[in-house]
């Protein structure tokens, strides 16, 4: 599972992910691995990279457009 490096979000999936096993009683049975993303990535964060296109897209359009 990839995760945010964010420490809340870290904490709170992992914890909602051991309850729901819990739950379904089969906490052993399946081993999850976790793989954080850096610190700050913008190339792995799909918002980001819309933001980014939607600014290059009202640049381009200040500049070449009028």
């Amino acid at each position: 599972m990839i995760l945010d490096n964010n420490y809340t979000q870290k904490n709170k999936v992992k914890f909602q992910l051991d309850r729901y096993l819990h739950n379904l009683n089969i906490p052993d049975k399946i081993v999850v691995y976790f793989i954080h993303t850096p610190t700050y990535s913008p190339n792995f964060n799909l918002v980001e990279y819309i933001i980014h296109l939607l600014r290059l897209r009202a640049f381009f359009s200040i500049i070449f457009i009028r």
